[in-house]
């Protein structure tokens, strides 16, 4: 068995990380898994990540993936079966030999394996993850952040527009911290480039990762047209997913006028640095002076 490079994708929620998780997934050298949570619960835990775990520490660790409710209904993935076939010592290993698990079972390449998850765009959790996995290379993706707003207001539970914009901030930062930290190992994607000009994106990361761009990547959505490649808790709520790239989904906000002259004052005071760093035009010349 040939050893696979390591990839994680991440990203404000609501920015398109499901989106190029599956893009990435569609070339035949590459699967992201599903989002799950019991990784970045396995960081608190403390435990080491390349020398073998207890017993005791070996059940705490599959009590956090049987209680993960996004890891039980990743597709064509059982959890028993994986507890029950596969032996694993380290947290490198069980975390290599999962992604490689559901890499095998739906038939997607293993020349790199890994995880989206959104806060590895965090410093912590990023730093984390190349902790146990040094060859760790992390494509980040951002979008504007009044449309980041605009879904998650509409598609995740109603959130305090001060709150929500400093998700994009707080975000935003660990992924500059994230580059800053690991130049070579990072690349950051801009939602709107993707979704107007896919496949300039497609070869841009291919480059970076060192492999040959392959074409099944623009055509991600065949994979996922009934939805079976997105978690079952989460599916109602990634419909562009199963579909071709839809430009129309750039500036939601303003095509539903959903937020008033105040609102967009708030948003681009707290997301200032964000739309500076990743080139959004303010609409509120107070929020850019601030």
């Amino acid at each position: 068995m040939s050893e696979s490079k390591h990839l994680f994708v991440a990203g404000p929620q609501r920015s398109g990380t499901t989106l190029l998780q599956l893009i990435l997934s569609a070339h035949p050298q590459i699967t992201v898994t599903p989002e799950a949570q019991f990784i970045c619960q396995l960081f608190s835990l403390k435990f080491p990540v390349k020398s073998p775990l207890k017993p005791s520490q070996k059940d705490i660790v599959i009590a956090l993936m049987r209680n993960d409710e996004k890891l039980q209904t990743w597709p064509n993935f059982n959890l028993e079966e994986f507890i029950s076939k596969v032996y694993w010592e380290t947290i490198y290993d069980l975390l290599d030999l999962l992604f490689r698990f559901f890499a095998v079972k739906n038939h997607s390449g293993t020349d790199y394996l890994g995880n989206k998850k959104g806060l590895y765009a965090t410093q912590h959790s990023g730093k984390k993850i190349k902790d146990i996995f040094t060859d760790a290379k992390f494509i980040y993706i951002v979008r504007d952040p009044r449309d980041i707003i605009h879904s998650i207001q509409k598609n995740l539970r109603p959130r305090l527009l001060s709150e929500a914009a400093n998700i994009c901030r707080f975000r935003g930062r660990g992924i500059q911290k994230m580059s800053e930290n690991f130049p070579d190992d990072v690349w950051i994607v801009r939602y709107e480039d993707l979704i107007i000009n896919p496949e300039t994106v497609c070869r841009q990361i291919c480059k970076f990762l060192r492999v040959l761009f392959d074409v099944q990547m623009l055509n991600f959505y065949k994979l996922n047209t009934d939805g079976s490649r997105l978690i079952g808790v989460t599916k109602d709520i990634h419909p562009h997913t199963m579909t071709p790239f839809n430009p129309d989904l750039i500036g939601q906000w303003q095509k539903t006028n959903c937020f008033n002259r105040e609102e967009l004052q708030i948003i681009e005071t707290i997301t200032g640095d964000y739309m500076i760093q990743y080139g959004y035009e303010f609409h509120t010349p107070l929020a850019q002076e601030t």
